[in-house]
């Protein structure tokens, strides 16, 4: 359940934008809206009651990381996700593992959610019509995770959301980001420098290959979502691991790790980083 007070402006209501994507993107992958609705001071959705955010499972685990073959299911998933999102003319703009989690009595499937940064990128007159990029926009996500074009506060386009994900895969597969916890400029800073054999050291060997492709696409591209997949696909079958497809993911054999309501405790130095930014209306400004 989300309640957020009502605001003066109502394009500050992020709860509206929340609503509005959840109404558009439904079914695998997406929460369900159970009931919503609003009193004289709060808006309020309920929805499909998830399991821990994967930022918690993964601090629960041994070596506070998953294995490579789970990061890598976990990137075949969130890759269908977005692929979702944005055909229905979304991006999210605040993607992390603190977004993503697994259904409580589906804990097979991971859900995408948090809506409220979100923005509609495609013109009134119709989907496919894209709205061209803004030459400066306010910075909106978190740090960690965010692209180097959104750092630089260019806008964000479909590609900016899959770079999201591969930093938060890299997290969940290491335990950590060489950035984390280091503010804006340092992170950007180390992300432009970073080579690949300091970010993957320990990582899928494909996670280069999606990075060496993620690279190709600008702002005005649709991402080649299935080439992505394939790249995962086929490194879990050169490993000849490709039974571990249709095995149960970590969490499913630890049912604290499914319990919502008792979260892992932090360590200081792995405290999220603030989401930054403002909802912005459906066709906002393009100036």
């Amino acid at each position: 359940m989300k309640v957020e007070q009502k605001q003066k402006n109502r394009n500050d209501e992020v709860l509206r934008m929340e609503l509005q994507v959840m109404q558009h993107v439904t079914g695998r992958f997406f929460c369900d809206i159970v009931h919503k609705g609003q009193t004289e001071k709060i808006t309020f959705i309920v929805m499909t009651l998830l399991g821990k955010p994967l930022d918690e499972i993964r601090r629960a685990q041994a070596g506070r990381r998953f294995s490579n073959p789970t990061a890598m299911k976990i990137g075949m998933q969130m890759i269908r996700a977005f692929k979702k999102l944005h055909h229905a003319g979304y991006i999210h703009r605040d993607v992390k593992p603190a977004n993503m989690a697994p259904g409580y009595h589906h804990p097979e499937l991971l859900h995408l959610f948090d809506f409220g940064l979100s923005r509609y990128i495609f013109k009134p007159d119709g989907p496919g019509h894209l709205r061209p990029a803004r030459s400066k926009v306010a910075f909106r996500g978190t740090y960690r995770y965010c692209s180097i074009n959104a750092h630089m506060c260019r806008d964000q386009g479909r590609v900016d959301d899959l770079w999201g994900l591969l930093y938060s895969l890299i997290e969940l597969c290491t335990g950590s980001l060489p950035w984390t916890g280091m503010k804006q400029v340092e992170s950007l800073s180390i992300k432009t420098a970073i080579t690949d054999d300091e970010l993957f050291q320990e990582c899928p060997r494909s996670f280069r290959k999606v990075k060496k492709k993620l690279a190709q696409f600008k702002f005005e591209d649709q991402p080649d979502y299935d080439t992505l997949l394939m790249m995962l696909y086929r490194e879990i079958f050169s490993l000849g691991e490709q039974k571990l497809l249709k095995e149960p993911f970590e969490w499913q054999m630890r049912s604290e790790d499914m319990n919502p309501f008792n979260h892992t405790k932090r360590c200081k130095e792995e405290d999220e980083e603030n989401t930054i930014g403002t909802v912005e209306s459906e066709y906002d400004s393009v100036d």
